[in-house]
């Protein structure tokens, strides 16, 4: 599901920060990193592809941030009717640096 040659990160990586040393799961994680990263991608204006052409490498707080957003869909399970994903402002204010602006909000 993710491509290993262009995701942020690495199924291991993502697996690693959940805490997860099982294989059952991987394809349900993997979606889920996929979701975060759109979901990211959306808060940001821009694709990640964007990103790494202006920086030359995607920084370390848009990896912190879908690794969190993974965390917390993984860890709720939930429709969103049943309770809302959010995400502590600490983590929201990872994002702020690299909004294009211009493009929305």
């Amino acid at each position: 599901m993710l491509d290993s040659a262009t995701s942020p990160i690495s199924l291991k990586d993502m697996k690693l920060h959940l805490r997860v040393d099982h294989d059952h799961e991987d394809l349900y994680i993997e979606s889920l990193t996929a979701a975060a990263i759109a979901l990211c991608e959306g808060r940001l204006f821009r694709s990640f592809a964007e990103v790494r052409t202006e920086y030359g490498y995607l920084p370390a707080p848009l990896v912190s941030w879908v690794k969190l957003a993974t965390l917390e869909m993984y860890a709720q399970r939930r429709l969103a009717t049943e309770k809302p994903l959010t995400m502590s402002p600490f983590s929201e204010h990872l994002l702020d640096k690299y909004i294009d602006y211009s493009k929305g909000v």
